[in-house]
């Protein structure tokens, strides 16, 4: 491995740790505003994002649910390392432009979900345990894009396989680790309704997918 391209590895590594604390003092600093701005403000965000916590809109738990989850979440924190392939890192204007598109999409990911907890109380907590580790792989993809340097293949799979590995955790703690009650319906069985919204994803919310 050449030594720039070490050294851009562990740059990245050594802002991880700091990029997940911008992001979570950035999701805890939306709440404290829609905290602070009370129902004048709160009763809109309700109203954009339309959650309804409820055990019993929480899809059941299933591997193939997890499965799904993390192959959806995988692109959102991963799309960052293409960014030096992209060109990103081939002029002042370019390399601005990219790390403006990730942070934008790091706020993007934290700004609902800092205003549902605001918006919804804590009992939004019970229906998104994931959050943290969503947010070490948001920030791990983000790190990495930010170094706007070339890596080894080998450098990329491995930081793919955290990724992964990541929001395999977190899916498998979204899916299993929040309530479940399934509704059953006599001749049909189990009636549920539900969906998430990436990687800030709340089980038993509805009807916001398709976010990280």
């Amino acid at each position: 491995m050449g030594t720039s391209e070490l050294t851009r590895l562990q740059g990245a590594v050594a802002r991880w740790p700091l990029v997940f604390l911008a992001l979570c003092a950035f999701t805890v600093a939306v709440g404290l505003v829609v905290l602070g701005a009370g129902e004048s403000l709160a009763v809109p965000v309700r109203g954009w994002l339309a959650l309804r916590l409820s055990a019993a809109r929480t899809p059941a738990p299933s591997a193939g649910r997890a499965l799904a989850l993390a192959a959806h979440n995988l692109p959102v924190a991963a799309w960052p390392l293409l960014l030096d392939a992209a060109g990103a890192g081939h002029s002042t204007r370019s390399r601005r432009i990219a790390r403006c598109l990730v942070c934008g999409a790091l706020g993007a990911n934290a700004f609902p979900v800092g205003a549902a907890f605001s918006a919804y109380g804590i009992r939004v907590a019970r229906f998104a345990p994931q959050i943290p580790l969503e947010w070490a792989a948001l920030a791990l993809g983000a790190s990495v894009g930010l170094s706007l340097g070339p890596l080894r293949s080998k450098d990329r799979i491995a930081v793919l396989a955290t990724l992964a590995a990541l929001l395999a955790g977190a899916a498998s703690v979204e899916t299993f680790g929040v309530p479940h009650r399934p509704l059953r319906t006599p001749g049909v069985g189990n009636t549920l309704s539900g969906s998430t919204y990436l990687h800030t994803s709340v089980p038993g919310s509805s009807p916001c997918d398709g976010r990280c």
